[in-house]
Parts: structure tokens; sequence; C-alpha cells
């Protein structure tokens, strides 16, 4: 049976706290608790290179298991459709691509790589399937239209201020 002993509102506290719980209950003792060791397993705290392995291999063969593959499989599926872990992303990943080392080195690892023909024909087939959608064809064509107006229009402030310079 568990209950709580006390509730830290600051999480700079949490390990001291933790510690000294262990030891006020003697948790690290197979008979009073279930902690391993006396100190926070938390922040700070590094796991040897065998127990990391052994960790490691729990986990691929926990995987081999087709149900918790579908499990697992069926969380992420339903994370990805949510909008707000949706806009997360995004907004992770367009603040990732501001750092100029990020853009470098994505630019370094691509370079030279290509599409095998097999993928080139996945890719384009489902592009096509998508088209097909009137919904997906809408915005497409917009966004088309939007960078075209773009353009134009940069290009024409390019030729007036370089007309004005003299």
């Amino acid at each position: 049976m568990f209950s709580v002993c006390v509730f830290i509102d600051d999480p700079s506290r949490l390990n001291d706290t933790e510690q000294t719980l262990i030891i006020r209950y003697k948790s690290d003792f197979p008979r009073y608790g279930y902690n391993t060791q006396s100190l926070p397993t938390g922040a700070g705290s590094k796991l040897s290179i065998e127990v990391r392995r052994k960790m490691s291999e729990a986990q691929k063969a926990r995987f081999q298991d087709p149900e918790i593959r579908r499990k697992m499989s069926e969380v992420r599926k339903a994370q990805c459709q949510d909008p707000e872990y949706q806009r997360k992303m995004s907004e992770a990943a367009k603040a990732q691509w501001q750092d100029p080392e990020v853009r470098r080195k994505m630019s370094e690892a691509m370079r030279g790589k290509s599409h095998s023909l097999e993928a080139r024909r996945k890719m384009s087939e489902a592009r096509k399937a998508q088209w097909q959608d009137p919904e997906v064809r809408c915005k497409m064509l917009g966004a088309q239209q939007k960078a075209r107006q773009q353009k134009s229009s940069s290009k024409e402030r390019e030729t007036s201020n370089a007309g004005s310079a003299y």
C-alpha cells in the first residue's frame, strides 16, 4: 500500500527530499521498499555500461512482441493526429531550422544522396493520388499562386531599388 508522504512545489528540492525520504523509510532495503539505491535516480545519476546494455537488450526483446508493437504503433498514430502535438512539433522544427549550424549539417548530410527508383516511384504515385483530392488540389494551387506573387513582387522591388540607387 502506498501513500503520499510530502508535496514538493519547488523542483530544485526534489532530489534532496527524495534522498531524505529514502533514508527515513529505509526504502532502499527490499524488506521496506523498492528503491535499489539510497540516492535518487533522477538527475545526476549515471547508469553503468552493463546496466545500460541489459536495459537495451530487455527493450529490444520486449519490442519483438507483435502485441506490444501494435499497441505502441496505435499510441504513436493517435499522438501524431493530435493538433496540439502537431503544433508543438511544427514550432520545434521551425525553431531548429533557424540555427545556421543545423541547416549546414543537414545540407551536408543530404549532399550527394538521391532516392532509389522504387522510392521515387512511390513518391510520384502518392503525389498523383493527393492531387486527385479537390481540397488538396485547391490548397496546393493557392500556395503556388501566392509563391508566384511574392516572387514577382520581390523582383519588382529589386528593379525599382536598382534604378533609384544612383
